[in-house]
């Protein structure tokens, strides 16, 4: 990663469902050296973290219609942006 012209050094991990859960357990340690963590579908955060974003799981954003599934992924680009520039 250090000697891509595209990378900034941070990294981010996505996790969807059970695999938000294997996330928030990662972000939890201290050498993990996440910048950002995304979950999808994991149970909500007991207290706020200014690096996590924690949203429904990917099936009941799409059930939901409308624009919700868009500003979703929205917010997503929007916090990893922010987290990883």
């Amino acid at each position: 990663m250090g000697t891509n012209r595209y990378s900034t050094g941070k990294v981010a991990a996505i996790g969807l469902g059970r695999g938000g859960e294997m996330v928030r357990q990662i972000d939890g340690t201290a050498e993990s050296g996440l910048a950002a963590a995304i979950l999808f579908g994991a149970p909500p955060l007991a207290q706020s973290e200014p690096r996590t974003l924690a949203l429904g799981s990917v099936a009941h954003l799409a059930a939901a219609g409308g624009d919700v599934y868009d500003r979703a992924w929205q917010s997503v680009i929007e916090f990893l942006k922010e987290h990883l520039t």
